[in-house]
């Protein structure tokens, strides 16, 4: 416990301990820029970073969006990587500068849990090709060493620091390292639901939609348990007390991640077993409180307006209900 309390301020980029650690000592900060010139999309680079893990680094044209186009950085779960800046043109061209955001864990294209990738996005961009840009890639090597810790030992730190607030690029990074070491598939069946639970209490209404999906997807990643009803039951619990269903619309960073969760979660468990979902949203809607009528004379107070259209509608649906 001591030793936590001791190393958790360490564990999120934001926190006011690692910002003064870094002011006094900037070199513990690695700093990679890379000049881009593109000429067609799409265009695709791969960029090494610290400890020999490769960034991919992407530019594409943004679906429903006319000349619109996206650019997006990935490094694996287990990396130094933290922040990702854009600009584009020079300083003397009027040059924009934007801060990628970040858009969550994802299953890599290999399938394998063990090379998620963490993304960022930029918002969907109109300028022209061609075009010169360049990307500052920001690593913080303390953070990976901090975080590797907290992964490992994520189980006990969550029930002994539930207050503690994590950034939800440093959430993720935790649960990718909690995840690879199996310690989710060791839980007994019975107790998964609160484990799930427990864990998703860091992730916070507050953060973008699909960094949360990113959560609920990653915590129920071991598909082969995705037969099993409770399973179903801890992904219907997950997605309603994390508000799932805002996702972001198009052209918003993060649409196209948020659209493959969802895919995944279809592909590798309602699809295959479809019984067994359904018996959990049957189980779901069965718990929900039933509504009376007196809850509805209750909740409703009729609008006493006679000229107000709204209050005509209101009028004329709650006659409808009764």
């Amino acid at each position: 416990r001591r030793l936590c309390q001791d190393i958790l301020p360490f564990a999120s980029v934001n926190n006011e301990a690692v910002a003064q650690l870094v002011q006094e000592h900037p070199a513990m900060v690695r700093t990679r820029c890379i000049s881009l010139c593109i000429r067609e999309l799409p265009f695709s680079k791969k960029v090494s970073g610290f400890g020999g893990t490769e960034y991919q680094l992407q530019v594409a044209l943004s679906p429903n969006h006319e000349s619109g186009w996206v650019l997006g950085v990935g490094g694996q779960g287990l990396c130094a990587l933290r922040k990702v800046v854009l600009e584009i043109g020079g300083p003397g061209d009027g040059g924009e500068r934007h801060e990628l955001e970040f858009t969550g864990l994802m299953e890599h294209a290999s399938g394998r849990q063990e090379d998620a990738v963490l993304g960022f996005a930029s918002r969907v961009q109109q300028t022209p090709l061609p075009f010169s840009a360049k990307i500052t890639i920001f690593e913080y090597p303390l953070h990976l060493a901090v975080q590797t810790y907290i992964g490992l030992n994520f189980n006990t730190i969550a029930v002994l620091n539930q207050g503690f607030e994590f950034g939800p690029m440093d959430l993720a990074c935790i649960m990718d390292l909690w995840l690879q070491s199996d310690q989710l598939r060791r839980v007994p069946e019975a107790r998964i639901i609160e484990v799930v639970r427990r864990t998703l209490c860091f992730v916070k209404l507050k953060w973008a939609p699909v960094v949360r999906v990113s959560f609920v997807v990653c915590m129920h990643s071991c598909w082969m348990q995705a037969g099993r009803p409770w399973w179903h039951e801890s992904l219907l619990r997950s997605c309603m007390e994390l508000e799932i269903w805002r996702g972001p619309m198009d052209g918003e960073p993060g649409a196209g991640t948020f659209r493959s969760y969802i895919t995944q979660l279809i592909q590798h468990a309602l699809a295959p077993y479809p019984e067994a979902f359904i018996t959990a949203v049957r189980g779901f809607v069965e718990g929900l409180p039933r509504i009376t009528l007196q809850n509805l004379e209750a909740f409703f107070q009729p609008p006493v307006s006679v000229s107000d259209p709204m209050a005509i509608v209101a009028r004329h649906y709650l006659q409808l209900l009764r």
